[in-house]
């Protein structure tokens, strides 16, 4: 572990002793009620500082840890840039450092951590050499990495060791050993699946039957029970898909089996998945048409049970998203408004069953002071990820001195 790794796991897990399990921050905030006074918040904040932005998070049973996976941002003209985690025990005791670099350790290569499971196994890429001696080859590509955590430190697998794909990147990773995402192809991104304990690595359009309409560009979400999210093309249009791998019992062929995300009723012809919950509950993005004949982009919802997606709508006036969903069918994402002055202002949004989006920036404590601009995703027990920003407007603008940092929302207790 070099310097700043070890400074920065200091640093966190000294503030984190005196803190309840989970690490919550208490403190006071709310919003009104009816007699003008203030609910509690309904939810405490633990801050991971370190963690630009964040893109995942485990889902725990009792007396678990819980972990997060998140990407640096060591060089500010660069965007995030180098893979993160962080855990948190049940006792409130917290880690934050970064993953193992990938391959040739004397190149220090871009990387980011896009998913993690319940074992502290995550999944992203890096950026490592390239080893393709044609002289008009880039010097360096992409390869879909696993990080397998020990118990005590972590290893990694390169899932493109043998340099067969362009580029490639794994989106998630379950608890059974598969993680899915894109490889490029003849310059064409296509959905990909593989098997790190195994080694097994295929283009899941190398499942679909026969004549099949669709391409699959991306593979995004992927269950225990094998359950497989993304998105890709079915007719020229893109749209959000969940599939399974099923075996074919008159030939013993591996088949996919693909159901297309509904569009919502009277909407436009294109949609896009970006969440699956472990009971199949679908959350991301789809078109409509707005009041000048135009497309607009409204957060969506499936459960499997309707003819069309749910459109959840917006706490503003233009567009929303949804980029998490639970087994409970709760969403959260984020919404936007119309850019002004060239800057596009954005608030986290949370809809309940109900299907009202709530701003989460009502929902935290007030002292913490804190712009919730996204929310990433949501587990199972109601846990919230977002990016945070301090110091985020002035004069009800983005500044440019804004800090950025992950953090995890805490439900309190009712």
């Amino acid at each position: 572990m070099n310097a700043k790794h070890l400074g920065l796991t200091i640093f966190v897990a000294v503030l984190a002793i005196a803190c309840c399990p989970y690490a919550m921050a208490q403190g006071k905030g709310g919003g009104k009620d009816k007699g003008g006074g203030k609910d509690p918040p309904k939810y405490s904040v633990v801050e991971l500082p370190g963690i630009y932005w964040p893109s995942d998070m485990s889902n725990p049973a009792a007396g678990q840890e819980l972990w997060v996976a998140g990407t640096a941002n060591l060089d500010p003209g660069e965007g995030p840039n180098e893979a993160m985690y962080a855990r948190i025990t049940p006792l409130g005791d917290v880690t934050i450092d970064f993953l193992p670099e990938v391959g040739d350790p004397s190149f220090d290569g871009l990387s980011r951590a896009y998913a993690v499971n319940n074992s502290g196994d995550f999944a992203g890429y890096a950026v490592v050499l390239n080893v393709d001696p044609d002289p008009d080859a880039p010097p360096t590509v992409s390869h879909a990495v696993v990080w397998i955590w020990s118990g005590n430190d972590f290893t990694y697998i390169d899932l493109d060791q043998n340099f067969e794909l362009e580029q490639s990147e794994a989106n998630d990773l379950n608890n059974d050993g598969i993680a899915v995402g894109r490889a490029r192809l003849g310059g064409v991104y296509h959905a990909r699946i593989w098997d790190w304990m195994t080694g097994a690595s295929d283009d899941l359009n190398d499942f679909l039957p026969e004549g099949s309409p669709w391409f699959l560009t991306k593979a995004t979400q992927v269950t225990d029970s094998g359950m497989i999210g993304g998105t890709g093309l079915l007719d020229g249009y893109e749209r959000g898909f969940v599939l399974t791998l099923e075996t074919d019992p008159q030939t013993n062929q591996t088949v996919a089996i693909v159901t297309a995300v509904p569009l919502f009723e009277d909407g436009g012809p294109y949609n896009r998945l970006a969440a699956l919950s472990e009971d199949g509950q679908v959350t991301g993005r789809a078109t409509i048409w707005d009041d000048g004949g135009s497309l607009s982009q409204r957060a969506c919802y499936w459960d499997g049970s309707s003819t069309y997606s749910v459109n959840l709508g917006t706490l503003t006036d233009w567009v929303s998203s949804g980029d998490g969903v639970n087994i409970h069918g709760e969403v959260v994402g984020a919404s936007q408004v119309v850019p002004d002055r060239g800057r596009t202002h954005s608030f986290a949004t949370y809809w309940d069953t109900d299907r009202v989006p709530v701003s989460l920036e009502d929902e935290i404590p007030g002292k913490s002071k804190l712009a919730l601009t996204w929310a990433v995703a949501i587990n199972d027990n109601g846990y919230i990820l977002a990016p945070g920003g301090k110091n985020y407007r002035r004069n009800g603008f983005p500044s440019n001195d804004v800090i950025w940092m992950a953090v995890v929302l805490v439900p309190n207790e009712p």
